[in-house]
């Protein structure tokens, strides 16, 4: 389907920026009925996952930077 002059499918939806997302969020927003609004679910979806994996890795970075400096890695 096209939205906003781009072809945004269930195929390509991890291909586009976040802020391409957001635009496609909210071109989407006021017209929630049939294929529209499996778009605007795929959308929120893929932001959903995105701000998972984003958490995922900042809390692992956070967990090593405690472990290094626990076990005496950094003497700053």
């Amino acid at each position: 389907m096209l939205v906003k002059g781009k072809e945004l499918n269930r195929d390509n939806v991890q291909d586009w920026s976040n802020i391409e997302l957001h635009m496609f969020e909210y071109a989407l927003k006021n017209n929630l009925k049939g294929e529209s609004h499996l778009l605007y679910r795929l959308v929120k979806n893929e932001q959903n996952r995105r701000t998972a994996v984003n958490d995922i890795n900042n809390r692992f970075r956070k967990n090593a930077e405690f472990l290094i400096q626990s076990l005496g890695g950094n003497d700053d």
